[in-house]
């Protein structure tokens, strides 16, 4: 019951929320509006909601500490009491009384003024019961407390002072039916007391149709019964509004047995109904949420019996409702033949109060197929953080699983297909170069020996038989280098690039002395490389753009830049260019964009360095425009 007037008690409320699960009563301690604490028997504070915290530190940072849960709530209360404060030595004693069980309660109204606004406060106390210890319960009630006193201001709004309580008495003498109300129950029912017809008649007239046969059915069965009279019931206000009414008689007999008088109470708990009734949607609400989450939750107590779960794991047992599964075990489940392992992970969890998490295990379906979870369990505790039991989440993974093992499958048929192709190319090539090599030798003879000599035509002849055995060796070798580009057992270290660019430039020296090319560079960092084959990479983009240059000397610029862990790398140039759609070509192999004649080659030189740079993990890339030059980009992992 939530604590939303004077009639109603926040801290006794709290006892029987605080005795169901700790997770349960903490969320429901937050809902309610009071500040509330709960005391352990020494009156040390064990456990608070949001409401207490916020007020504690908004009210006074410095006393936190006072006051937050771990601290001695009565040491708090004797500091104020010592500093004069009759109303903290009047808690003080209340407490200690209820803390001793001397008494089951306290309750004590007091201002706690803020600099900029007048507020007051009602502290109830009520013990726990046999755990001992007590709940501390503070509740705004300045806005009651302000009407209070502007009614007390004048005698002729007595009576309205007096329904701040929300609760009247009536008495109904059951041999003439007539009925006697205070002016607190004309105020609750909200009549004049000239307009009541002062009979049983008359009350059932305002009491919710719907209700009315429950309320005379409860009546007779106390007279019957000879007991007391409650029920809770709806009344219907002029204009059709509805409230809550508690309704409580004691019935008296005559010394024959028959009955006389009934005198009762009436209370006003609209608002608590109100309160129930939110509480209720937020329960319903959580159940929502749990219902529709995409993983199955569920909670058992400590011999791994099901106290609950949500609906898709419901689903997932083959049940209709989480409702069906509470009481059971996994041993009386689908999954049996799993049951004694995760009876073994519950115990595990219980036995050493740490969770355990994202692991990994198969459950048989009620149809018969067999999926795989990935499953977490944490160990569940009460109010004294004694482990009661286990809660366990999990999703099924089994698709992933599949498409995980899949892709392990094409990755490992693509690595024997990768590495076959790999040892044909080395071995093709590799044997192709000496019956090549003798070709080119003979040609070479043939033409120094007889060019001339022949007609024009047989000289024309040997010429193009010699340039197509130059370029076929210089394909053959470009195949070599690009099966050698690979990252399997590749050997990394700490590569200066600057080093690196030297001996590049060193190996390129004819070319860059034929061309009158510039080289010029930024400072270089090192990387985390192989070093041979960041100097091919080198080779390659220096001799690409001495290559394609245009009427002018090349000019090609290094520069490098670090983002995050990688280092972006650029090698400008002042060639031909080229136009956007040619972007992703150049980097196939043997895909090229002029013809032997102008530009020779075998186009496999950037494919080489594609391969390279993602064998490191990066990845390259350009910016070019035809007549205006080109600049590569590639990354590399900063040493």
């Amino acid at each position: 019951m939530l604590i939303m007037n004077d009639g109603d008690n926040a801290s006794m409320d709290a006892c029987h929320l605080i005795s169901g699960e700790m997770p349960i009563a903490r969320s429901i301690l937050d809902a309610l509006p009071a500040h509330v604490a709960v005391l352990d028997s020494a009156g040390i504070i064990i456990l608070v909601n949001q409401h207490w915290v916020q007020f504690a530190v908004e009210n006074d940072p410095a006393n936190w500490d006072l006051l937050r849960e771990g601290a001695d709530y009565l040491a708090a209360c004797r500091k104020a009491a010592d500093m004069g404060d009759s109303l903290a030595r009047e808690a003080l004693s209340g407490i200690e009384a209820v803390l001793a069980g001397r008494a089951r309660s306290f309750s004590q109204e007091y201002p706690c003024h803020s600099p900029t606004t007048k507020r007051w406060f009602k502290m109830d106390v009520n013990a726990r019961g046999v755990s001992g210890g007590a709940v501390v319960a503070h509740l705004d009630i300045t806005h009651r407390y302000q009407a209070q006193q502007a009614l007390l201001l004048s005698q002729a709004n007595l009576r309205e002072a007096q329904d701040i309580a929300r609760m009247g008495r009536w008495e109904i003498d059951l041999v003439t039916d007539h009925l006697e109300w205070s002016d607190s129950v004309f105020n609750i029912f909200e009549i004049e007391p000239h307009s009541f017809g002062g009979c049983s008649r008359s009350f059932l007239e305002l009491v919710h149709p719907e209700d009315r046969q429950w309320v005379e059915d409860a009546f007779r069965a106390s007279l019957d019964n000879k007991g007391s009279y409650k029920i809770e019931h709806r009344i219907v206000l002029k204009g059709g509004r509805v409230k809550w009414v508690q309704e409580i008689g004691r019935n008296e007999f005559s010394d024959t047995g028959k009955p006389v008088r009934c005198v009762g109470i009436v209370q006003d708990i609209t608002e608590r109904k109100l309160a129930e009734q939110q509480l209720r949607q937020s329960r319903q609400m959580l159940q929502a949420v749990l219902d529709t989450i995409p993983v199955r939750v569920f909670w058992k107590d400590r011999n791994s019996v099901f106290l609950g779960c949500n609906q898709p794991f419901a689903l997932d047992a083959g049940l209709s409702s989480p409702e069906q599964l509470i009481g059971k075990d996994d041993c009386q489940m689908t999954w049996r033949d799993q049951a004694e392992n995760y009876r073994r992970d519950d115990r595990e969890v219980m036995e050493s109060g740490v969770a355990k998490v994202n692991y990994e295990e198969p459950q048989t379906t009620p149809d018969g197929r067999r999926i795989w979870l990935r499953t977490s369990k944490i160990p569940l505790m009460d109010t004294e953080g004694r482990i009661q039991g286990v809660l366990g989440v999990y999703e099924d993974i089994t698709e992933q699983k599949r498409a995980q093992d899949e892709i392990k499958q094409s990755e490992e048929s693509l690595r024997r297909s990768n590495y076959d192709l790999e040892q044909f190319a080395y071995i093709a090539s590799h044997d192709l170069q000496e019956p090549l090599r003798m070709v080119i030798a003979y040609m070479n003879l043939l033409q120094s020996r007889y060019q001339g000599r022949l007609d024009s035509q047989a000289d024309e002849y040997i010429g193009f038989a010699v340039d197509g055995a130059n370029r076929m060796h210089q394909l053959i070798s470009d195949l070599l280098t690009y099966s050698r580009a690979t990252a399997r057992g590749m050997l990394t270290e700490r590569v200066s690039v600057q080093a690196v660019l030297d001996t590049a430039i060193a190996n390129l020296q004819v070319m860059i002395v034929e061309s009158c090319a510039k080289i010029t560079h930024d400072p270089l960092p090192e990387v985390m490389a192989n070093k041979t084959q960041i100097t091919q990479l080198l080779m390659n983009l220096l001799s690409n753009s001495i290559k394609f240059r245009g009427p002018d000397p090349p000019q090609i610029h290094l520069s490098a830049r670090q983002e995050g862990d990688k280092l972006v790398f650029s090698v400008r140039d002042n060639g031909i260019g080229m136009d956007s759609s040619s972007f992703e070509k150049i980097f196939q192999v043997f895909k090229r964009l002029h013809g032997h004649d102008k530009y020779p080659g075998s186009g496999i030189g950037l494919a080489i360095c594609k391969r390279i740079v993602e064998n490191h993990g990066g990845s390259i890339w350009l910016e070019s425009q035809r007549g205006h030059g080109t600049t590569f980009f590639f990354t590399l992992p900063a040493a």
